[in-house]
């Protein structure tokens, strides 16, 4: 499923170099990669959970899935093992995280004023194994290798489902009958995998991750899944990101012409977001979408009303949708069907943890391109382009679904990838005569890796 090339850099073996390396050093590996290409289907609803996705059913807010429970526990057991065995590798990825894990602090400690403690303390710690998972998969894999997992399987078992079952894959949407679902749990769903694996292959076909034919294999199909779809939000989001990529490279540049377009583009880019917020009802009938964003806009209003009576810190991480909730079940009475979610992840996070944990939210994307601006000045090849575009799309995607900050979802684990590589490849340098000099490398791994043998000073 690894179809990109691997960077010929020395790596960190899974197992350390204690007594047993050997056939158990490659065993422990092979397990290790089938673990955590296992959890990424999870992640990315492929198929999951079997029963709903087959049955096409719907998970009560506040149940607990004995598939979920699981994974979990087999999460737990990677993270336990793996990471004894990448010691050396994980504490300068788990500095470099320090924004999603202080998130993660804070989800958790919102255990003291839930409505529902148990409920609450159950997802924080959920959402806090999700977030090191995130981590953890940069001591195993190289940012081109863990962004090219499993979509083109993804875009091809969709298509296989579509022939094969077309009552499974067609997404059932009162509003949008004719939409696909593919392989994944819903059509928001395909189409956000689909506007990732476009990003992805189109980025492999041009740095030539792995063969080519593969690479424009996974981008024509999932050109086809994301009109199937007839999702609008991945689509606005996927030309928002190409748009923050072409920005970045010119910057990257450092040339004179590139400065100024790399300027012009972002005057333009600012200027375009103004003019879409003054006429959002016009750009919603060009998209042929409802300026209610089908209710959605109505939902929002009934949120707010609620946040303004918890308004710093909220309900609980994860509480507020929960079976037997009063005020969630105010919401669904008033809207006359069980709203599952706000359909904002903003609006969504101040129901549980406040305007304090939306501020510490907005806080971790600002310092995510922070991140991008120190890297992208690096004399060195890296992956700044596509990390401001991958954190673009990923954030235009919060805007209309609330999957963000969430146990087991492909939206925060692609958000916490980029920020921990940005955070390590821009710290990743030596000085020499007040000079900066930065490796010929700068995926985590390996940088990991150096940084723990002393062969280079770290600067924050």
């Amino acid at each position: 499923m690894l179809w990109t090339r691997r960077v010929r850099t020395a790596r960190a073996p899974f197992n350390t170099g204690r007594a047993g390396a050997g056939a158990l050093s490659f065993l422990g590996r092979q397990l290790e990669g089938l673990l955590i290409v296992g959890f990424l289907v999870i992640c990315f609803c492929l198929f999951w959970p079997p029963d709903l996705y087959f049955a096409k059913g719907e998970t009560l807010a506040g149940e607990s899935s004995p598939y979920h429970a699981a994974a979990f526990v087999i999460l737990t057991a990677l993270l336990l093992v793996g990471g004894l065995a990448r010691r050396e590798q994980l504490p300068r990825l788990l500095l470099s995280g320090w924004p999603l894990i202080a998130l993660s602090a804070f989800a958790m400690l919102s255990t003291y004023w839930s409505d529902a403690p148990e409920l609450t303390i159950r997802r924080s710690v959920t959402f806090s194994e999700t977030t090191l998972f995130g981590i953890y998969v940069l001591a195993r894999y190289d940012l081109p290798d863990f962004i090219a997992v499993l979509f083109l399987f993804g875009a091809v078992a969709s298509i296989v489902m579509m022939v094969a079952v077309p009552n499974l894959a067609y997404a059932h949407n009162y509003t949008h009958v004719d939409s696909w679902r593919g392989a994944y749990a819903d059509k928001n769903t395909l189409g956000a995998v689909a506007t990732i694996a476009i990003m992805t292959s189109a980025y492999a076909f041009r740095h030539r991750y792995g063969p080519r034919w593969i690479a424009a294999s996974c981008f024509i199909l999932n050109l086809a899944l994301l009109n199937f779809a007839d999702a609008k939000t991945p689509v606005v989001g996927l030309i928002a990101a190409c748009y923050v990529a072409l920005m970045v490279s010119q910057f990257q540049r450092r040339t004179g012409s590139g400065l100024v377009l790399g300027f012009l583009l972002t005057v333009a880019g600012l200027a375009g977001v103004a003019l879409i917020t003054l006429g959002f009802s016009d750009v919603m009938a060009a998209l042929n979408r409802s300026p209610t964003l089908s209710s959605r806009t109505k939902i929002w209003d009934l949120a707010l009303m609620y946040i303004d009576r918890r308004p710093w810190l909220g309900y609980g991480y994860g509480s507020f949708f929960r079976v037997g909730g009063v005020e969630a079940n105010q919401m669904q009475a008033i809207m006359d069907w069980p709203v599952p979610t706000v359909h904002n992840a903003w609006l969504e996070q101040a129901l549980g943890i406040g305007w304090v944990g939306v501020g510490a939210m907005g806080l971790t994307c600002l310092i995510a391109f922070r991140r991008v601006a120190r890297v992208m000045r690096l004399p060195s090849p890296n992956h700044a382009a596509f990390c401001a575009a991958l954190l673009t799309a990923l954030i235009m995607e919060t805007l209309t679904e609330s999957n963000f900050l969430t146990a087991a979802d492909f939206v925060w684990v692609l958000f916490v990838v980029p920020i921990v590589y940005l955070g390590v490849a821009a710290s990743a340098h030596r000085v020499v005569d007040n000079r900066v000099v930065a490796p010929a490398v700068t995926d985590a791994s390996t940088l990991g890796a150096l940084a723990a043998a002393g062969r280079w000073r770290l600067q924050p």
